[in-house]
């Protein structure tokens, strides 16, 4: 199973293809929101994955992306991205694109190398504050002939020109509410504190 989270975290939220920035203060903020080693101090750090993606990096109109590292403990693991605006409007537009998507056929679709997909589904889940959204895929897997759970929680979060999301992946039981919540607390402070020009 060790094997397969990083696959399958990468297949739903990391890309292969970027887009320009507009500006290098929205660079340096959209870096700044995305999840860092000191909040996830018990997990150890890698470089993003590169695969393809069910995740978009590049939406309509915006000026800067960011990605974090790839972070894993054990059976978990996290990723967060962050794309900044140039008006709120346009923040709008990509947290309504990203919210509707159906990532659970996507990734039916796309498949997962070294294992063999089952059945998926998606469903909103709470727990978020309000204004957010919380979308839980749930794969049963087979490998190896073991045939196992993967749950993926994707949070999305909008402040202002700012979107964010954050993918925490975990085998057998769902990642844990209170340790997303803390984190995607700490990416939400960050998108109020945008760099000075």
């Amino acid at each position: 199973m060790k094997t397969l989270g990083p696959v399958l975290v990468g297949a739903i939220a990391l890309g292969a293809f970027g887009g320009g920035s507009n500006g290098a203060a929205d660079g340096r903020w959209a870096r700044s929101i995305v999840l860092q080693k000191r909040d996830l101090p018990a997990f150890k750090s890698e470089p993003p994955l590169m695969s393809r993606t069910c995740l978009p990096q590049h939406l309509d109109s915006q000026t800067a992306f960011a990605r974090s590292q790839h972070f894993s403990s054990g059976s978990r693991s996290v990723t967060a991205r962050a794309w900044i605006f140039p008006e709120e409007r346009h923040a709008r537009d990509g947290f309504r694109n990203l919210v509707a998507r159906d990532y659970a056929r996507c990734l039916k679709g796309q498949g997962v190398v070294g294992a063999r997909i089952l059945v998926t589904s998606q469903a909103p889940f709470g727990g978020v504050t309000t204004g957010d959204r919380g979308i839980r895929i749930t794969v049963r897997v087979s490998q190896s002939e073991l045939r196992f759970t993967v749950y993926v929680d994707i949070v999305f979060v909008r402040r202002g020109r700012a979107l964010a999301d954050a993918a925490f992946t975990s085998s057998d039981h769902p990642f844990g509410l209170a340790a997303e919540a803390a984190a995607v607390g700490r990416m939400s402070a960050r998108m109020q504190a945008p760099p000075k020009r």
